[in-house]
């Protein structure tokens, strides 16, 4: 036997031998860093240990750091082996397990953290090779992992949370065994501020609140998450909150409403309070309480606060509270929105100006504000008839664009349900008897969001103007309104399409990729829309893919058997049209123009009334 052999066999055997128990006990002590040496006819063993504990007393982490030295008559050998967590080691070791049970009993051990890695490296080649393996084949895979795993090793049950949210079906039952304390993922938990909402349960509501504000995911901030966040808070909670007369949802609200009142966290806080403050003050008609409440409503830690100020303005109307009362409150309405936007824009400009929270929340960021803003106009000009005109102008400046309408349509109509927006001959009054070239800027602009309204325009055209043009006045003024683009791409198969060998049609362009979990559900329909539009001389429909490689486009399309055309992004093209997130869908129209159309719109219908136009 050689001196290695005879080493490598030493060490294998006194690692299983009941001794090591007893060094177990010896070094694995709370809150500690030792180091043990060991002596027997191998030579010299020298083990290191570090334990941290977490502020629950829970286990941590802790390492084995173990050094084996042996020297022969010739050649001296040494093998270090260092174990994050001892039961790595070997969680087969009936010696281990003994170990386990002596030291922490009823303790949270991670009993294979490399089942951790396992489940990660299994994510990945999910996520990287979904096409070739089916979700079975993923599923399996799990479960084998799973049945070894006892179920107070929170560690990996929380990342088993994490993968469910790509595979499998078992995120409610995963929900319900992981405890709240140990979620680290925001989808999770706002996932479980879902369900405790559900459940009408205020103390784990506040209590999944106050972790999500207490919970970075991969060192990234709150905001990163406040999309999801808001759409639970301001649309779901505040409509019920507003709404509900169900006497078991009206003691939820009465109850988290007392907790929110004396929580510590004022962020966490924050989305609540002028919410409640409505909701108390609309109960009342004593007055004494009203001017209470207004005193004390000064109050903005969340952008919402205005949309619940303005709803506060509304009722104080209903009820007829003085004039002076309630000018003076939509004027501090006003100045804080002004204020609040000013501080947005300081902000944008700092040293995270580029960061995703900006470049991805901020665009919504501002389109509530402009809401928030023309909505105050728009009641300040009933309230100002001296001034009426002047701030309808305002209140129409601060109307969201066509872009907006296309990116946000979805927060735009949330907004529209809280605040019911004006009609649009409200905005068009005043500049209907006053300057009809304005009048009729207006009717365009509303035509290129609802595109039915072509006729309405091209009839005040006429009657404003009836020896002008119409056609060359409306394509003038697209012009004006929408920019143009062409482009020429390569599609996945090799083939060549230049946007301008089909000026004069309209061109409806899908921007995708395989990795975008978002477009694939809707991809039949659009292999679907490009069928029925093959034998249409009028459209041409067409996807382009973003950020993906010609292979997975061939695997994709021939496993699905689509047949719709693909052309391959050259990192150019989404940089003309401004695009900001997946998918996203452009009409380009005859004259070269083009036109985002709206996140989760019909665009089958969408497209048909554009087609309406007489456009050259």
């Amino acid at each position: 036997m050689t001196d290695r052999t005879r080493f490598e066999k030493g060490a294998a055997n006194f690692v299983k031998n009941p001794g090591f128990l007893n060094i177990c006990r010896q070094i694995f002590k709370p809150e500690k860093s030792e180091t043990k040496e060991v002596n027997n006819n191998l030579g010299r063993l020298i083990y290191k240990t570090d334990i941290k504990y977490d502020v629950n007393g829970l286990l941590a982490n802790y390492s084995f750091d173990s050094t084996v030295t042996y020297k022969s008559s010739t050649k001296l050998f040494s093998e270090r082996r260092v174990i994050t967590r001892l039961n790595h080691a070997d969680k087969e070791s009936k010696t281990l397990k003994l170990a386990y049970q002596e030291l922490y009993p009823n303790g949270y051990i991670n009993n294979d953290p490399s089942a951790v890695w396992k489940l990660d490296a299994l994510l990945k080649k999910y996520e990287d090779n979904k096409l070739e393996n089916s979700e079975e084949f993923y599923t399996k895979q799990i479960e084998l992992i799973d049945r070894h795993m006892p179920a107070n090793d929170y560690e990996y049950w929380n990342k088993r949370l994490e993968v469910s949210l790509y595979i499998g079906d078992d995120l409610d039952d995963l929900l319900e065994k992981v405890p709240v304390t140990f979620m680290t993922n925001y989808l999770i938990l706002i996932e479980k501020l879902s369900r405790n909402f559900e459940d009408l349960d205020a103390d784990a509501f506040l209590s999944t609140l106050t972790r999500l504000y207490n919970t970075n995911d991969a060192g990234t901030e709150i905001n990163i998450f406040t999309e999801d966040l808001d759409e639970l808070i301001n649309t779901e909670f505040a409509k019920k909150a507003l709404t509900s007369t169900n006497s078991k949802e009206r003691i939820f609200f009465d109850n988290f409403r007392a907790k929110i009142l004396t929580a510590k966290n004022k962020r966490i806080a924050a989305p609540f309070l002028t919410l409640f403050d409505y909701i108390e003050l609309s109960k009342s008609q004593d007055t004494d309480l009203i001017f209470k409440l207004l005193a004390e409503d000064s109050r903005s830690f969340s952008e919402y606060t205005w949309r619940y100020k303005l709803m506060t303005y509304d009722f104080l109307k209903k009820i007829k509270i003085s004039d002076s009362v309630s000018t003076v409150y939509l004027d501090s309405i006003l100045n804080g929105i002004q204020k609040d936007i000013k501080v947005i824009d300081s902000l944008a400009a700092g040293t995270n100006s580029d960061s995703y929270y900006w470049k991805r929340y901020r665009p919504k960021l501002r389109l509530l504000y402009k809401i928030y803003l023309s909505q105050a106009y728009s009641r300040k000009s009933e309230s100002s008839p001296e001034l009426k005109n002047s701030y309808e102008k305002l209140a129409r400046e601060y109307r969201p664009d066509l872009k907006e309408i296309a990116d946000l349509g979805l927060e735009i109509k949330i907004e529209n349900d809280f605040l019911p927006n004006r009609p649009d001959e409200f905005y068009l009054s005043s500049a209907k008897d006053t300057d009809p070239d304005a009048y009729l800027e207006e009717l365009t602009s509303m035509c290129i969001v609802e595109p039915l309204r072509y006729k309405t325009l091209e009839s005040e055209y006429k009657r404003l103007h009836p020896e002008g043009n119409f056609k060359v006045y409306f394509n003038s003024q697209i012009k004006k309104y929408l920019p143009s683009v062409d482009f020429k791409l390569d599609d996945y198969l090799g083939s060549n399409f230049n946007s301008l060998d089909h000026k004069g049609k309209f061109i409806f362009i899908d921007f995708w990729g395989t990795w975008c979990g978002a477009c694939l559900p809707e991809m039949g329909n659009i292999d679907a829309y490009f069928k029925s539009n093959q034998a249409n001389t009028d459209l041409k429909v067409i996807t382009i893919a973003c950020f993906d490689k010609k292979e997975n486009i061939q695997k994709y399309m021939s496993g699905n058997q689509y047949s719709f055309p693909v052309l391959m992004s050259d990192g150019i093209i989404e940089k003309k049209t401004k695009i900001s997130h997946y998918p996203t869908k452009l009409l380009i129209l005859p004259n070269g123009t083009y036109l985002p159309l709206p996140l989760r719109s019909d665009y089958k219908d969408l497209v048909g009334k554009y087609m309406k136009w007489h456009i050259e």
